[in-house]
């Protein structure tokens, strides 16, 4: 498990931070690469480019790419043994979810009632 913090969320300083921790464990692992099986993300695109750059050496675009060539049976599933598995974050789509129902109900709830949006006591 890695976890980490930064002042800056660009994919540049990132992949950076992501890189250095490749090499303390290729340096911790008797010169052999660490490569993740799953890295699981939130829906920061900086921070699914920077995985993927920083472990599989691939764009975004290449990466869904090459998954999609697989689930179409139009590549073997060996052309992804060797890659890190991008997951997204349960948590964090349901809370992105419920967010979006609150609003919409919000704003359902306030048009019904007659309410204006920006009601001020």
């Amino acid at each position: 498990m890695l976890d980490f913090l930064s002042s800056s969320h660009t994919s540049e300083t990132l992949t950076y931070i992501l890189e250095i921790f490749s090499r303390h464990a290729r340096e911790l692992n008797s010169g052999n690469s660490v490569q993740p099986l799953y890295i699981v993300t939130d829906y920061s695109y900086a921070l699914i480019h920077a995985v993927l750059h920083a472990f599989d050496k691939c764009t975004l675009a290449r990466y869904l790419s090459v998954a999609m060539q697989v689930l179409e049976h139009k590549q073997s599933r060996a052309a992804i043994v060797r890659r890190t598995c991008m997951c997204l974050c349960v948590a964090h789509m349901v809370k992105s979810k419920s967010m979006s129902m609150d609003w919409a109900v919000l704003q359902t709830t306030s048009l019904v009632r007659g309410y204006p949006d920006n009601v001020s006591e």
